[in-house]
């Protein structure tokens, strides 16, 4: 079975395909006028996104969210910020960390901390 997709609707598609990109670590597999198609690196699984041009803004919450893994949790939320991110809030609750953010358009993701014995050896 192949990776499926996760459409993002934006309004910017330059704007959300580069923080996209390099949030991810992911590169363009296809493009369009209206959508770019982003995904891991060749040879590596992963979640493809696809970016949707729309004439709409976002409005209201997300109903469904990106929940992407950390080993270094200041570490990733410097990085996002630099890429354009605004951080919305910090939590820890039962040993579990996470800060959601927004992206450059608005649409929230979280960013949690994995813990050590789950740190992959170097």
């Amino acid at each position: 079975m192949s990776a499926f997709t996760v459409t993002l609707d934006c309004h910017s598609l330059e704007t959300l395909a580069a923080f996209w990109g390099a949030a991810l670590h992911y590169r363009v597999i296809r493009q369009g006028p209206q959508v770019v198609c982003l995904g891991p690196a060749e040879g590596v699984t992963g979640v493809l996104l696809a970016l949707q041009k729309v004439a709409e803004r976002k409005q209201g919450k997300n109903r469904m969210h990106m929940d992407i893994p950390s080993y270094d949790l200041d570490a990733d939320r410097t990085t996002f910020l630099r890429l354009g991110a605004r951080e919305l809030q910090r939590h820890a609750k039962a040993g579990y960390h996470w800060v959601v953010f927004a992206d450059p358009e608005g649409n929230e993701f979280c960013v949690h901390l994995v813990h050590a014995e789950a740190v992959p050896p170097a």
